[in-house]
């Protein structure tokens, strides 16, 4: 079966791309023609030295940009091009939240990993140029939304698949993002008073909660892990910094910027805790591989990482303001018992994402849809 994968761009680290490349191989594994489509040339050199592997290439390539740029999100809109390129060979489309390919598919299956309109926009598009600047995408979206057929929809996660009811009256199917666990498992030694964040560094994130809870940490460390992917992360990392220095934690918090895989895997390894800051994350890939790490984890009392990773604080602890944040920091800190309670629940509530079953689910969506038709 000819398959044409879409995705913005492989050349950074999130949890779209590792989507990507997981679908590939779920695909190839039972034999489909796959063709990416991209907005820019895939830099497979880069792609391995983030993951710290091998990957699976698809069979065939397309893309707008031969070289590697920030990607805005009105260019995001004319990716679609090649996807009228491709659409006679293309027995099926996967898509996130494109317009375009919905409209024109035959057969499309539309994995929501950031939902669009379903999921709530950072507070920064209230107000001037950003609101300016987000007024026709909103408009977009909400055309989007009316097109979409829920039964071609699959959920990354509960929370996702809850919006999708709300929407359209019935849930969406649920396929958890892939994690390639035993990477992280295997990588488990001595635990030290470290404490963890991993990510891009885009103002969503809400690295500052993070920051401003470690003024009232009594000890250990926080050190903040992401990938520079544009002017606007550059700036941002820069705000973080002089918050950082303005508390006078210049001797507590500490960034690493673009690390590689190896690098994040030995932080995650020595970290006893955590925290995933981000408000209405869709699901939340980094927090799965520091469970698996053996991470306690803290998130934001919202979105996939509250509802479907911690199961509402079964397997972690959740905050909604900075004291409460510093406060669960330091109950776990200075309660090793505790701690390491939270440590092992985290391990086996990874087990939950992996790639297997990723790949699995996957494959059988695919399966199902072309026995029907």
């Amino acid at each position: 079966m000819n398959i044409l994968l879409i995705s913005d761009s492989l050349n950074r680290i999130g949890g779209n791309q590792r989507v990507t490349l997981s679908t590939i191989e779920a695909l190839k594994e039972k034999n489909h023609i796959v063709c990416l489509c991209s907005l820019e040339k895939p830099d497979w050199e880069l792609v391995e030295k983030i993951y710290g592997k091998v990957v699976t290439k698809p069979d065939l390539e397309k893309y707008i940009f031969k070289s590697r740029r920030e990607i805005t999100a009105y260019e995001r809109m004319i990716l679609p091009i090649l996807f009228l390129k491709c659409r006679k060979w293309a027995d099926l489309i996967l898509d996130g939240f494109n317009l375009l390919t919905r409209t024109l598919a035959k057969e499309y299956i539309c994995y929501v990993t950031a939902a669009g309109l379903l999921q709530q926009k950072h507070e920064k598009y209230d107000k001037g140029l950003w609101k300016i600047y987000i007024t026709p995408l909103n408009a977009i979206d909400k055309l989007s939304i009316k097109t979409l057929n829920p039964q071609n929809i699959i959920a990354n996660s509960n929370y996702t698949s809850m919006i999708v009811a709300k929407k359209f009256g019935s849930p969406a199917k649920v396929i958890h993002p892939p994690v390639k666990i035993e990477e992280f498992i295997n990588s488990n030694r001595t635990k030290e008073d470290l404490v963890c964040c991993v990510g891009r560094f885009t103002k969503e994130k809400n690295y500052e909660a993070a920051i401003k809870a470690f003024k009232h940490v009594n000890n250990g460390k926080l050190v903040i892990m992401g990938g520079i992917i544009s002017k606007g992360s550059k700036l941002y990392v820069e705000e973080l910094k002089k918050l950082r220095d303005a508390m006078g934690l210049k001797g507590k918090v500490s960034f690493l910027i673009n690390p590689p895989f190896e690098v994040i895997r030995d932080n995650l390894s020595r970290a006893k805790l955590y925290i995933h800051a981000r408000k209405y994350e869709p699901f939340g890939i980094s927090a799965v591989e520091a469970a698996a790490s053996g991470c306690a984890l803290i998130v934001h009392r919202s979105g996939g990482p509250y509802i479907d990773i911690v199961n509402y604080d079964r397997f972690g602890f959740s905050f909604e303001s900075t004291n409460e944040l510093s406060d669960n920091i330091n109950k776990l800190l200075e309660d090793e018992e505790l701690c390491s309670e939270y440590s092992k629940k985290a391990i086996e509530r990874s087990k939950m994402f992996s790639e297997d079953i990723f790949k699995k689910k996957l494959q059988e969506v695919i399966s199902d849809r072309f026995k029907k038709s």
